[in-house]
């Protein structure tokens, strides 16, 4: 993938779907299509393609282990190690936070000429694998009806009486 021909790939959503606009299917380039082909490989496990077998990147292979510092840099090896040949010429820098006892917290870091062009955290829990709820801005719509109201002041047509009355207390 060669960023600076403007390469151009089907966008999928991700939750893996692919989406269409005005009857047609959506494009990707750039840098989210970047992001999204790690995504892909952070949800894809070695051995999912029959094509290619040495496609993916899930750290759900990691689920199950002891939360030490050994598996956190096992972790960050087995992303960049798997990320980076499908990205090139973005550079992936990946970093594991411990969150607790169970839990840790990945923040990948993509690069291109010099420039972070995507930061994307992840949290994993060592019980339960990769937890990945994302909105997505391209594909995902918020709705905001008279039942159900969005927390923003343009959703707000009247205050909240019981909110003003204990703040003027």
């Amino acid at each position: 993938m060669d960023l600076r021909n403007s390469a151009k790939d089907i966008l999928l959503s991700y939750d893996t779907d692919i989406d269409f606009e005005q009857g047609d299917l959506m494009i990707t380039s750039n840098a989210d299509m970047i992001k999204r082909k790690v995504f892909k490989l952070l949800v894809t496990n070695l051995n999912d393609w029959k094509f290619d077998k040495s496609i993916g990147a899930s750290p759900n292979r990691f689920t199950g282990e002891h939360n030490t510092r050994q598996t956190g840099e096992l972790i960050v090896s087995f992303l960049e190690t798997n990320i980076q040949p499908h990205i090139f010429p973005a550079i992936v820098e990946v970093k594991v936070v411990p969150i607790n006892t169970d839990s840790i917290k990945i923040y990948i870091t993509l690069y291109l000429e010099g420039s972070i062009i995507a930061n994307m955290p992840f949290s994993m829990d060592f019980m339960n694998g990769l937890l990945y709820t994302q909105f997505d801005e391209k594909t995902d719509k918020l709705i905001s009806s008279t039942a159900i109201k969005i927390n923003s002041i343009k959703d707000i047509d009247k205050p909240n009486i019981y909110k003003d009355r204990l703040r003027f207390q």
